[in-house]
């Protein structure tokens, strides 16, 4: 990660074009048939453990892998699910229950977290101290699950709201289908996608300003960091299929990859995020072809229609978890924090420990957290061993 991308918790860019092809042995292929091929691996090399969240990328793969294992005569796969105690927010208990009962899951297991997924509670503590600063933020909230798949796979809906949801032709495609009315929103947001790149950018240049600020940056931090945002928002291809096999470029996937993968290696598992995999993500930008699907709905309803409650495929809420990672342990250290352990030159320290203080933190803000938490871990250890330190006055941490 760069220094703007620790002080704006948004990873940017791509490392790479679009794949021009389908990997060997899948072009033509349903992607519900590749997903099955992707799921039947993880079945085959068991505890094969799906982190559910009742969310509708998490339940497919929960209801596609106990199909599967069901007509195959494989070990069933076994739902685990983190509680988060006292974050109504982040509580889909009803969503959670009304899966588990229409697909039958015998194996259900649900996590008492407490405060361990604190951003600075005990785990996440261990996991910066042994890995470094990881990226995504949340990182560390997957060892509880990973501890339950060691030996075997732990399988993730990761990647299922870029893959399903808009992409650049989307507007143009719903109005094609006639999934909406032609308003005067619908026909703007078409002819945006359509426009030539000059006028496409000064639109985009003041919706990023206005959805993406980060109060916390200096002015020039804050114009790079929007640049940064624009440039990606430019570089989406218009064709959507296209569009889906950029995704497997982008640097958010990848960083993200290797943090979960080497999470995993230490838990002794494998993970394994089965809507970002190449043959799946390939076989689903081909089914698509270069219109896409009109919705995340209506591509949800195509592919998991058959073994989903319509009510959960049709849904419109999310779950917020904020406030279950920034906890006790965050609020006690944001009280004793000096302002030490950020790009002074980037980040703005009282603006920051004013965002810190709101009853709901920005999410961009966090790994500024870690990083001071981080710093004064550092700080502390350099200090004894210079036997610098004074009695009575311990550093931050």
């Amino acid at each position: 990660m760069t220094p703007l991308e620790v002080a704006s918790g948004w990873i940017t860019g791509s490392e790479g074009p679009a794949v021009s092809e389908s990997p060997d042995g899948v072009e033509g292929e349903h992607p519900l048939s590749a997903l099955e091929k992707i799921l039947r691996q993880a079945l085959q090399r068991p505890p094969c453990v799906i982190s559910f969240s009742g969310g509708r990328d998490s339940s497919a793969l929960l209801a596609v892998a106990g199909h599967q294992a069901a007509r195959e005569g494989l070990p069933r796969p076994i739902a685990v699910t983190n509680v988060y105690e006292g974050v109504p927010e982040a509580d889909e208990t009803a969503w959670q229950e009304m899966v588990i009962r229409h697909l039958g899951v015998r194996d259900w297991e649900r996590i008492q977290v407490g405060d361990r997924m604190d951003l600075l509670g005990s785990l996440a503590k261990e996991s910066i101290r042994r890995h470094g600063l990881l990226w995504p933020v949340t990182a560390h909230t997957k060892s509880l699950v990973l501890e339950k798949a060691r030996g075997g796979t732990l399988i993730t809906g990761e990647g299922g709201d870029e893959l399903f949801g808009p992409h650049r032709i989307t507007p143009i495609a719903a109005l094609a289908a006639r999934r909406v009315r032609p308003r005067r929103t619908a026909v703007r947001e078409s002819l945006l996608a359509l426009a030539p790149p000059p006028t496409r950018a000064l639109v985009i240049r003041r919706r990023v300003r206005a959805s993406h600020r980060r109060p916390w940056l200096r002015p020039l931090a804050q114009e790079r960091f929007l640049d940064d945002i624009k440039r990606d928002a430019m570089a989406e291809p218009l064709w959507w299929d296209e569009s889906v096999r950029a995704l497997l470029f982008r640097r958010s996937f990848l960083i993200g990859k290797d943090t979960f993968d080497r999470i995993a290696e230490f838990h002794g598992a494998r993970y394994l995020y089965p809507y970002l995999a190449p043959s799946f993500v390939s076989s689903f930008a081909e089914w698509g072809g270069k219109l896409g699907i009109p919705s995340r709905t209506a591509a949800m309803e195509a592919l998991f229609g058959r073994i989903l409650p319509m009510q959960l495929i049709r849904r419109k809420t999310k779950a917020e978890f904020v406030g279950a990672v920034f906890g006790p342990h965050c609020r006690d250290f944001v009280r004793s924090w000096r302002g030490d352990g950020i790009d002074a030159e980037m980040v703005d320290p009282e603006a920051l420990r004013e965002t810190w203080d709101g009853h709901r933190p920005h999410a961009g803000s966090l790994l500024l957290l870690q990083s001071a938490w981080h710093h004064s871990i550092d700080t502390t250890q350099s200090c004894v061993k210079k036997g610098a330190c004074q009695e009575g006055k311990p550093l931050t941490g």
